[in-house]
């Protein structure tokens, strides 16, 4: 059996993590989700995988708990930020407000 180039290990390791968040995503056992995240945060270092925007903004960076809608978040928008408070360890997450962003480059 021959060994795997980095390449493909890395393209493994991205199939693994966009699996595990879908995974978390899904299901509704909160330890399972908060597994899946971990690991999924783990095979990102390890393999220097960057996990993309989209999965990033829907987990809390805290306590790795998966954000539903209304159950456990609230999004605030002020000024140049969205800001995700998480319901279940009160931390906050602050992301950019891409949208304005293109409208004042415009």
């Amino acid at each position: 059996m021959h060994k795997l180039r980095k390449g493909e290990k890395k393209r493994i390791a991205s199939k693994k993590i966009n699996y595990l968040f879908k995974l978390a995503l899904k299901t509704h056992d909160k330890s399972l989700a908060i597994n899946a995240i971990k690991t999924a945060k783990k095979l990102s270092t390890k393999f220097r995988v960057q996990i993309s925007k989209n999965l990033k903004r829907k987990y809390c960076k805290h306590c790795h708990i998966v954000f539903n809608s209304a159950n456990n978040v609230r999004v605030r928008i002020k000024k140049n930020l969205v800001e995700y408070c998480c319901l279940n360890c009160n931390k906050r997450s602050r992301f950019p407000f891409t949208k304005e962003r293109l409208i004042k480059s415009q």
